[in-house]
């Protein structure tokens, strides 16, 4: 069957080949060259039903006349108007394309496949055809016009379009329509603030759906018809050719007029809808707002096809769909009623074919969508919905709500001719424009100049975004000049960025000041501060900081120029004669910019005057006599009005105390105060405008103690004041002939004391004192001793001391409470004698110094040490016992006795101190009685020559007397260890007497004779002895004690080194011109006891003595010697 249909297809395509061809030999039209023609768009050609002419203009034939032409014309005919319906570089270029468009009022979609072109014409329709009323209902329908193949064809280099059987025909299929119904300019449901109760649109009430549509059969129904109408003819034909009874020919044509048959059942046919079942109906708007049920109004609406619909280019083949709307009582606000049909191109070929969609497929969501749309603008024709009220104008905003391209109007009638300036909140991607009444755009200057009395329209247009927004309307700021027209007002914005009076002007003699208004909540108002002025071009005005609005007339017959001027009022000088034009008519203000305080003023041949204070207020004023006035003021400006007849009138303004004067002994008291030394008498005088006035005087004493009365007399003009009168207080004296004159005549005298004491300085030495020179009165010094913890106090009594003199009291009392500090010595009160004795004086401002109560200064840091600059600042180094102390030595110091029993700092000097110490002959002995600390740099010379012959031995050190186990003595020498005697009990070092800490890079040269134990450095070392000489003479002179000889120890460096001590790269002597001679003085006997110890090092030695030299040593051994059973030189060693 399928194969028949085929052979069926294919004769039928072969005879429209053939009259085609017959065809193309006898038509003649006229073609223009392509290369001529201007280039439109496809939304050219689809904005209109007409044709669109190749020059541009549109042809008088629609696009269904040109449809319904070629649907009627026969195969072969050209059609030259084709390119009026498509572009023409669609329909020429030489590639195989599809273009479709959907426009306005039509739309195509074209297939190139070679030289054949398939078309689809498709209308578009959005008003109702039927001739019926159709009050709120709007409708949208699309209709297939033209399914034709045409054939390009050139001849003779003429391009022309030939009518062709179709080989595809294509469809419209699946339409789908949909409805929006939105508020224009206000909100919608979903937006912020939205309510139904606010809501003054439109509802959709009703939708109908009418459409025409193709039943067509496909492959599956050939098969059903051809088995129902053929089958039995097929085996008639069978059995007749094999019997002969038909001829051959015969069959066949019986054969193919059968199928043509068949062919013919499967011919599309339009079927009608049943459209009154595809009626949607909703309540109507009044019970839509009234049920709940419903969150806003019915605004949307769609249709979308249970089943397949084709709409063919049949003129009963359609769809459309209908929308009613209902408005609100009293009329709906603007509304936008957007009408969207989406569909599907379809195609098949020939009768008993399927469908092939080929663009757009609703069942894809992938799939392209195919539209056209019409947008609605509802209900614009009614009165405007926006309309600017007078609170509008420099007052509340008017909303703004567009939807995407949308629009709203705003109606506008100004009350004044005036710039104005409209803002919108929010202005991204909208259009402001003003449209007169003419319908004429008022030019944008950044302003518009509107006319008071006429209508206008705000219209604000968007993009492609909805836009919620206000708008603003005001008058433009700065625009202070312009033309106000005849016999007419214009008001003008002016902005005043500091309260003050300002001169205003127009700066043309016709345009008068009429009026001056301020925005309130109910609109414009007048100025009250301008109330009952004369209309003239210039007035002098106060106002306050913020925005008015100068209402100018033009009093001439012709248009008139004006520039709206302000200036600040003229600024006077206080005590100057100033002058002031007046007018006559107004008030005139003169500025005077003052402190605070009682002013008095003058103002000759005046009919009225005001006074204003910085806020602008009026402000009482206390009038006296010939024009003088005086007035208050609590700010920094005074405004004076003057109302006198047109002229010059001058203004004379003086702070009070400028207008009045006191004297006192012939001098003039500035500010009326004045300080008066107690114990003089003084003259008073009192003046008002430069006249004295006499000598009617009253005293207040109003908060000072009795005895200030006391000390006060006053005869005629002659103040006295009493040596013992109280200071630091004060009385008034005031001038009195009426309670006003009392106001403004105040003097103020304060008896004051001045200090004869001069102060302290401190002596900061080997006494701590503060200082102080006697003056004439003074009794009685109080001072304060203070750390800021601890305080003491102390007085000096000074009765008797000789004026002149300087005296001094010692602080060194107060180290035991105040001990390592530094301290403050305040004296804030002295007594000094007057005719009544001793009276104490608070000092206003107390004598202070600060000094170190040990020392000359520092903090005992490594970087700021304690300065040692005096025998006692060194001294005072032994109460301190911490070990992180750091002191410097900074001068020369002579030293006597055991200056410091227990050191525990450190000493360290930049540079070699120097040292003179003189002992005193005590059991320990030296500059240091135990060292725990550290000492370096420091050279003592010891003043002394030691006899030491007592019982009890001695233990003497040229710097420290015992060197603890913390003890470090470094870089440090001491020249000359000087001794006459020293016998068996003692212990003398150079350096130290007994070393039990380091001792290093240290060097002693001595002269003794000794008995003892005797080292250049150390007597008895237990420590550590590193780099260090002991240079000089020493004689050992040994001594019986008792009838026995005594031991003695003597040693370059050590007499002993002890067990455990370490004596290390030291010499006995030096390389240099230095030495260490030891004489051992003895008597010769043979006494096997006697043997001293002596060596270059050690005497004895019972530790450890290692890489030390005897540079420099000599021993000489007297008459120590040998026997047969003894020998007296086994005790001298050699050990380095």
């Amino acid at each position: 069957m399928k194969s028949l249909k085929k052979s069926i297809l294919c004769i039928l395509f072969a005879m429209v080949l053939f009259f085609s061809v017959f065809a193309l030999m006898g038509f003649t039209t006229s073609t223009v060259n392509a290369s001529t023609k201007d280039i439109f768009t496809a939304e050219d050609y689809t904005s209109n039903d007409r044709l669109l002419k190749e020059d541009g203009s549109l042809s008088t034939k629609e696009i269904v006349d040109f449809s319904n032409e070629v649907k009627v014309a026969s195969n072969g005919v050209s059609f030259p108007e084709l390119t009026q319906v498509i572009p023409s570089q669609i329909l020429e270029n030489g590639q195989e394309t599809v273009s479709q468009y959907y426009g306005k009022e039509y739309g195509y979609y074209v297939v190139k496949e070679g030289d054949y072109v398939d078309v689809l014409l498709l209308d578009f329709e959005y008003e109702f055809d039927d001739g019926e009323e159709h009050s709120n209902e709007y409708i949208i329908k699309i209709k297939p016009l033209l399914q034709q193949r045409f054939l390009k064809f050139y001849n003779e280099g003429q391009c022309y379009w030939l009518k062709e059987k179709n080989f595809y025909k294509y469809y419209v299929a699946n339409p789908r329509f949909f409805i929006s119904l939105k508020n224009e300019n206000s909100l919608n449901y979903g937006d912020l603030n939205y309510t139904k109760a606010g809501d003054k649109g439109a509802a959709i009430v009703q939708t109908r759906l009418n459409y025409g549509k193709v039943s067509y059969k496909d492959e599956e129904d050939f098969l059903k018809e051809g088995l129902k109408i053929t089958g039995k003819k097929l085996l008639d034909y069978a059995f007749k050719a094999i019997s002969q009874k038909f001829p051959l020919v015969s069959i066949i044509k019986d054969a193919i007029s059968n199928n043509l048959d068949i062919y013919k059942q499967g011919q599309e046919q339009i079927v009608i809808a049943d459209n009154e079942g595809n009626i949607v109906s909703l309540p109507e708007i009044s019970n839509q707002h009234s049920d709940s049920q419903y969150l806003s109004y019915c605004r949307t609406a769609a249709f979308l096809p249970e089943d397949e619909i084709i709409l063919s280019a049949d003129e009963n083949s359609y769809a459309d769909y209908i929308v009613r709307i209902d408005e609100p009582e009293g009329g709906s606000c603007i509304s936008r009623l957007d009408q969207i049909c989406e569909f599907d191109i379809v195609r098949r070929n020939g009768n008993y074919s399927s469908m092939e969609h080929v663009a757009g497929n609703w069942y894809d969501e992938n799939a392209q969508s195919l539209q056209f749309s019409k947008q609605r603008i509802l209900f614009e024709d009614q009165e405007p919905e926006f309309k600017v009220t007078e609170e509008n104008v420099e007052g509340d905003n008017i909303p703004v709500y567009l939807l995407p391209n949308g629009k709203q109007t705003i109606a506008f009638k100004p009350d004044y001719s005036a710039y104005y300036k409209f803002d919108l909140e929010d202005s991204t991607g909208l259009n402001l424009s003003v449209i007169d009444s003419d319908g004429n755009a008022v030019k944008d200057n950044g302003y518009y100049d509107l006319k008071g009395g006429e209508n206008y329209n705000i219209i604000v247009t968007s993009g492609d975004e909805k836009a919620i927004t206000s708008l603003g309307i005001s008058l433009v700021d700065g625009k202070s000049s312009g033309t106000v027209y005849a016999k007419e007002q214009r008001l003008v914005k002016l902005n005043i960025s500091q309260s003050d009076v300002y001169n205003l002007s127009t700066n043309n003699s016709y345009c008068l000041i009429n009026d001056i208004l301020v925005k309130s909540s109910r609109g414009f108002i007048n100025y009250s501060e301008y109330s009952g002025y004369t209309h003239l071009p210039t007035v002098s005005v106060p106002l306050q900081e913020g925005e008015y609005y100068v209402l100018i007339y033009n009093s001439s017959a012709v248009n008139r120029s004006f520039n709206l001027g302000a200036e600040e009022c003229a600024v006077g000088e206080v005590g100057e004669t100033n002058t002031v034009n007046t007018d006559g008519m107004n008030y005139v203000y003169i500025k005077f910019e003052i402190d605070t305080g009682d002013y008095i003023g003058t103002i000759l041949n005046a009919e009225n005057y005001k006074v204003l204070d910085y806020s602008l207020e009026s402000i009482p004023i206390y009038r006296l006599s010939n024009g003088n006035f005086l007035v208050e003021n609590n700010g920094n400006v005074l405004y004076i009005g003057v109302l006198a007849g047109e002229g010059t009138t001058n203004v004379l303004l003086n702070l009070s105390e400028n207008s009045t004067m006191w004297k006192i002994n012939g001098e003039v008291v500035d500010n009326n105060k004045a300080e008066l030394e107690r114990g003089n008498s003084y003259e008073i005088e009192f003046y008002i405008n430069g006249i004295e006035q006499g000598d009617t005087f009253i005293f207040n004493f109003n908060g000072a103690p009795d005895g200030l009365a006391e000390a006060i007399n006053f005869t005629d003009n002659t103040l006295t004041i009493k040596d013992y009168c109280p200071t630091d207080y004060s009385f008034t004296v005031k001038y009195y002939f009426n309670a006003l004159a009392e106001s403004i005549s105040g003097l103020e005298i304060t008896p004051v004391y001045t200090v004869t004491f001069e102060g302290i300085d401190i002596t900061n030495d080997e006494e701590l004192t503060f200082n102080w020179v006697q003056t004439d009165d003074l009794a009685t010094i109080y001072y304060e001793v203070s750390n800021g913890t601890i305080s003491c106090n102390g007085s000096v009594d000074t009765t008797g001391y000789v004026v002149g003199n300087t005296y001094g009291e010692s602080l060194t009392q107060y180290l035991s409470s105040f001990g390592i500090s530094n301290v403050t010595i305040t004296i804030s009160k002295i007594d000094v004698t007057t005719s009544k004795g001793a009276m104490a004086v608070n000092l206003k401002t107390p004598f202070t110094a600060k000094v170190h109560m040990a020392y000359a200064s520092g903090s005992g840091t490594k970087n700021n040490p304690y300065i040692i600059s005096c025998n006692r600042h060194f001294e005072n180094m032994g109460i301190n016992t911490d070990a992180d102390t750091y002191f410097t030595i900074t001068k020369y110091l002579k030293l006597e006795g055991n200056v410091i029993e227990d050191f525990y700092g450190i000493i360290e000097s930049k540079d070699l101190v120097v040292i003179s110490w003189t002992p005193e002959d005590k059991q320990k002995m030296g500059i240091i009685i135990n060292n725990s600390g550290t000492i370096r740099n420091l050279q003592v010379n010891v003043n002394y020559n030691f006899n030491l012959t007592g019982l009890w031995g001695h233990t003497v050190g040229g710097i420290v007397c015992n060197n603890e186990d913390s003890g470090l003595i470094e870089n440090c020498s001491v020249t000359m260890i000087r001794a006459s005697k020293l016998n068996h009990t003692t212990t003398v070092g150079g350096i130290a007497g007994i070393n039990n800490g380091t001792i290093n890079n240290c060097y002693a040269t001595v002269d003794v004779i000794t008995g003892g134990t005797f080292g250049g450095i150390a007597g008895i070392n237990y420590g550590t002895i590193t780099d260090s000489c002991g240079m000089g003479d020493i004689v050992q002179k040994v001594e019986t004690y008792e009838g026995c000889y005594e031991l003695s120890y003597v040693g370059g460096i050590a007499g002993v080194n002890g067990a455990g001590g370490e004596i290390s790269n030291c010499v006995g002597g030096t390389r240099d011109d230095s030495y260490l001679y030891v004489i051992i003085d003895v008597a010769n006997v043979d006494d096997a006891n006697l043997a001293p110890y002596s060596g270059p090092i050690a005497g004895e030695n019972k530790g450890t003595v290692k890489d030390c030299s005897n540079y420099g040593y000599a021993i000489r051994t007297g008459n120590l010697h040998t026997g047969s059973n003894y020998n007296q030189l086994r005790n001298i060693n050699n050990i380095i």
